[in-house]
């Protein structure tokens, strides 16, 4: 049996925590982007869209079957007029048309509930499994009036176990249903537990279903915090499988604003007509009209039993603190055929009781204006005032209720029924739940619609002003909060969502025409904020067909798109190059992204739109789908000189537009048809550094990326060529590398040259494009400029500082910046550890040194700095190795064991000059004694690795980069001034004046050498 009893808080009660809740759903729908793709693609689903126009879906993962599917509404053998005595037999006759199609067991189902939904008719279904309910079950139907279907979907266990196996009784259940509830009283809170089980679908992570329990059902009062707990107990273990209160209490929020009239306890008294107040004379009930005329007709004379009671058609007020009487004022004294005038004051009533009947008044004929055929709330609903506690109220499932004035959390407040926003937003509570009866409305979405009708109907977003006092209220519906950066898990502050979404639609479509939308896209029952969304585009929708716009689709997708729960559509495209073919159309692709699974792309209404005269006027073209998100189309071929400009439209099948560029009216694409003039654009990705080579093909590569007007395939990279020469003499040339459409390599070849220590190398590039007359393109653009690099007598190997693009690691060989001795990163052996045992690891340089032109005499030189510490007493070293043959054979030149500090290593590469391609390695080689990282050391660890060529010295040269500099100056004053030390080598360089020490007067004459003050210093 299914219970129909909720109830929500206005506001939190702190000391009200009363055990775990465990909620019927998550707050919005969690869909697995992969799954759904994979279930749109499925054969089912295939077949049962053949034929029909613009049908998506969006799945249940759970029963692989669509949860919501909507399109253009077709019909079928079941088609016939459609009303509300016959739409369950149309619906009904339709999924036995589909059953086989979706595999359906339709005996499962039994009717719900038949909605009117703007002249259709929507026909709810729950599912039932050996005669017990299934919780979260939903099957439905939407027919139009002729018999068409407009929607349909399922939410249902299909092709699971369902055991009717049991072991508690129902007095045993109900032993356990208060288990957890703080302020239960045995004693007066009294449980019932229905005797009909129920399943109840146990959740894991997002929305996937792991089980169905029997359960049984009971509703557990706590009279002691206003609570009523649905809860259920599984009828074998008695764990408690879902449990939720009936009263939601939340947090106090608020910002102080300005305080108006007929809203709280600081508006100015006026007087007002009571309506639809049901009156007794002499025991015969008359009820007051709208102006709160009433009209009787008397049978005796003399005297009349006159009794005004605040009660009505629409609403009961009963005070707590008075027995829940209701307050009436009783006149004996009236006569026939007198006129009598009663205002309603404190001597009959208080301003909480007139406050709250008269509200709930203007509440129910809000709702009444918008829907005639509501009746969910068309009886004398009770608003029971002044209950015990302070600053909070409630809907029960079937009455409202407001806490008396007192304080709570430190805030002060009214008699509640006394803030018009609070009684309005309860009693949207009560439209919410009535509503969606007998399913349930999540609840972010039941406080967020209950915000939007209390600020609605008060014509102000700010709900419950005056709540703790003049110029306070709680929430604010203007805002900017979006899905899902702002869900806290606090269904008040998630509700903002969705309330400020209706706000700004409120702000862009007349008033009552958001109003109306807010209020039919109920009719849809929606499980999330995007399935309300849904809703109310289709609830604005006129014509029965979604995919060619409703009449404010752009405003609705407008609002729910700043809070981020509407769909969207991101539109990618390379945009169309120059061309001097003026023969052919001109193809074009783009990708079409969409931000909601199931919800797919209106190719019919899908274009491209171009110009030829600047943007006055434009011709369009259809564009089709290529393949999954890929969409093409093609311009017709224009003459040549024409200058084109286009935009690109994109719909989905909600009727979302969406353009590239964004506003075509400011911004247009455009492309040249005609005589390229315009040369390619180069720029350098990796220039060519400071190296110790001087003759033959240079080691390392330069990397050039090179656009064209043309487009990707513009630049003819056939042509290109880096030039390269030292002093005035003429450019040598060698070929480019292509590397992809956009991008190519260059190496330098010096050929039989051998440059000098010092020199300066000039160098540019250049690539043609594939114009009929072909551009030809240079770096630098100026032909009077160049790059340049120096042959060096020092070249940095690698400082770790930009990855590990010229070296192959063995694990575990790690970049890593645990520790270094200059910068941030160094190459670490074992990171945060200690090093294997029987190990065998090396780091590779890739590319060798072209050590060609130098001789022993030289003093080629490898220097490293190395922090190590290995074990003493084990054959554990670090090897450093050198080939000349790619590593045919090798040769081991340093070897490193034992513990170091940071320390520099040099090594003599003499043995190995004259050789054109000289390559090395750190080879860690460990014996296999040990317990291996978690007792070792730590291993080696390298930093700064350099080639030197000592046998060429450049005085001065601080820093070691082969050049004098003034920075050079600094470093030497630095090192005086800080009594830093160099290493042996610096000291050699930088003593210029060659008195055997390095100091001041050095770094004098070493800044006028660099400043050209001086040609040669007094050791040279």
């Amino acid at each position: 049996m299914f219970v129909s009893f909720e109830a929500f808080a206005f506001a939190p009660e702190p000391h009200n925590e009363t055990g775990k809740i465990f909620p019927i759903q998550a707050n919005f729908s969690h869909h697995n982007q992969a799954k759904q793709q994979e279930l749109l693609k499925s054969q089912v689903w295939q077949n049962f869209t053949r034929g029909k126009q613009n049908w998506v879906a969006i799945f249940d993962e759970n029963s692989g079957l669509p949860e919501k599917a909507f399109g253009k509404p077709f019909a079928g053998n079941w088609s016939r007029i459609v009303n509300e005595k016959n739409a369950e037999t149309v619906a009904w006759d339709f999924l036995n048309s589909i059953k086989n199609e979706f595999g359906l067991e339709l005996s499962q189902f039994s009717f719900a509930v038949t909605n009117n939904w703007l002249g259709d008719y929507a026909v709810f279904y729950k599912q039932f499994v050996n005669g017990f309910e299934v919780l979260d079950s939903k099957m439905f139907v939407v027919l139009t009036a002729d018999g068409k279907v407009a929607r349909f979907g399922f939410l249902m266990g299909k092709d699971r176990v369902f055991s009717t196996d049991f072991a508690l009784t129902t007095k045993e259940a109900e032993f356990f249903a208060p288990i957890g509830l703080v302020g239960f009283d045995e004693k007066t809170d009294k449980i019932t537990v229905e005797n009909e089980f129920v399943y109840v679908p146990v959740y894991g992570k997002d929305t996937e279903i792991l089980d169905y329990k029997l359960a049984y059902n009971s509703l557990v009062p706590v009279s002691k915090h206003y609570g009523n707990w649905q809860t259920y107990i599984d009828a074998n273990s008695g764990e408690i499988l879902r449990r939720f209160n009936t009263v939601h209490f939340g947090t106090i929020d608020g910002q102080i604003t300005g305080d108006t009239e007929l809203v709280n306890p600081q508006s100015i008294p006026q007087v007002f007509p009571y309506k639809h107040l049901r009156m007794s004379i002499n025991g015969d009930f008359v009820t007051t009209d709208l102006q709160g005329n009433f009209a009787y007709t008397t049978t005796t004379s003399g005297p009349q039993q006159v009794s005004i009671p605040l009660q009505g058609t629409w609403v009961r007020v009963r005070n707590s603190q008075n027995g829940n009487q209701t307050p009436t004022l009783n006149l004996t004294t009236v006569t026939d055929n007198e006129t009598v005038n009663v205002n309603l004051d404190s001597g009959s009533s208080t301003f909480s009781e007139r406050d709250g009947f008269f509200h709930t008044n203007v509440a129910h004929d809000f709702i009444k204006g918008i829907d005639q055929t509501f009746t969910g709330v068309d009886y004398s609903m009770n608003c029971n005032v002044e209950l015990n506690g302070s600053c909070n109220a409630f809907w029960n499932g079937s009455s409202i209720s407001f806490f008396r004035a007192g304080a709570s959390g430190g805030s002060q407040c009214p008699s509640i029924s006394r803030i018009a926003g609070v009684v309005y937003h309860e009693y949207g509570h009560g439209i919410n739940s009535t509503h969606y009866s007998p399913f349930g409305m999540p609840g972010d979405m039941h406080e967020g619609i209950a915000d939007y009708t209390a600020a609605t109907i008060e014509n102000q977003p700010l709900v419950g002003v005056g709540f703790n006092g003049p110029n306070s209220f709680l929430r604010n519906i203007n805002n900017q909060n979006q899905y899902p950066d702002d869900i806290v898990n606090e269904v008040h502050y998630d509700g903002l969502i969705i309330a400020g979404a209706l706000w700004d639609l409120r702000q862009l479509v007349p008033v009552s025409r958001a109003d109306s939308l807010h209020h039919f896209a109920r009719y849809g029952k929606a499980d999330s904020f995007f399935d309300y969304f849904v809703d109310l585009i289709t609830s604005d929708d006129n014509d029965g067909d979604l995919t060619n716009g409703t009449p404010y689709s752009d405003e609705i997708f407008e609002a729910f798109g700043k809070h981020t729960i509407s769909s969207d559509i991101e539109i990618t495209h390379d945009k169309i190059p120059d061309t001097e073919d003026s023969q052919n159309a001109y193809h074009f692709t783009a990708d079409f992204q969409t931000n909601i699974f199931g919800i797919g792309i209106n190719v019919a209404q899908c274009s491209i739109f171009y110009s030829i005269d600047g943007g006055a006027n434009f011709s369009s073209a259809p564009i089709t789908n290529l393949i999954s998100t890929m969409f093409e189309g093609q311009i017709p071929a224009q003459p040549s000189g024409t200058t084109v400009s286009y935009y690109i439209k994109a719909q989905d099948v909600l009727s979302l537009v969406v353009t590239e560029p964004e506003d075509p009216t400011t911004e247009l694409l455009t492309f040249f048809v005609g005589s390229d003039q315009v040369e390619p654009e180069l720029s350098v990705e990796i220039p060519f550094k400071s190296t110790i080579e001087n003759t033959g093909l240079i080691s390392q590569k330069s990397i050039v990326n090179a656009f064209d007007n043309l487009g990707l395939q513009g630049v003819n990279f056939a042509t290109g060529l880096v030039h390269h020469r030292v002093g005035i003499g003429s450019f040598q040339t060698n070929s480019i590398t292509q590397l992809s459409d956009t991008s190519f390599s260059a190496e330098i070849d010096l050929g039989s040259n051998s440059y000098q220590i010092g020199d300066v190398v000039e160098y540019f590039f250049t690539v043609d494009d594939v114009a009929l007359t072909p551009n030809t393109g240079r770096l630098p653009q100026d032909p009077n400029e160049f790059l340049t690099f120096t042959v060096s007598n020092v070249e940095t190997v690698e400082g770790f500082e930009d990855g590990i693009a010229k070296w192959n690691l063995d694990a575990p060989w790690v970049i890593s910046n645990q520790q270094s001795y200059s910068g941030d990163f160094s190459l670490d052996e074992s990171p945060g550890t200690g090093y294997n045992d029987n190990a065998n690891v090396s780091a590779t340089l890739l590319d060798g040194y072209n050590l060609s032109g130098y001789t022993v005499a030289d003093n080629v030189k490898l220097t490293y700095w190395a922090r190590h510490f290995l074990k003493i007493g084990h054959d554990d070293f670090l090897f450093v190795e050198v080939t000349t043959d790619n590593w045919q054979n090798f040769t081991k030149v340093d070897t490193l064991s034992g513990p170091s500090s940071w320390k520099q290593h040099v090594v003599s590469l003499s043995p190995f000059v004259g050789n054109p391609d000289v390559k090395f390695r750190f080879r860690l080689v460990t014996d296999g004694v040990g317990n291996g990282p978690a007792t070792n050391p730590f291993g080696v660890i390298l930093d700064e690795i350099k080639l030197r060529v000592d046998g060429v010295i450049v005085y001065g040269d601080a820093n070691e980069n082969g050049i004098l500099e003034e920075i050079d100056a600094d470093l030497v004053l630095e090192s005086v001034v800080k009594n830093v030390n160099f290493v042996p080598e610096q000291k050699v360089v930088t003593d210029v004046d060659g008195d055997g020490f390095v100091r001041v007067n050095d770094a004098s004459l070493i800044l006028q050498k660099a400043k050209g003050l001086i040609n040669k210093f007094p050791i040279e």
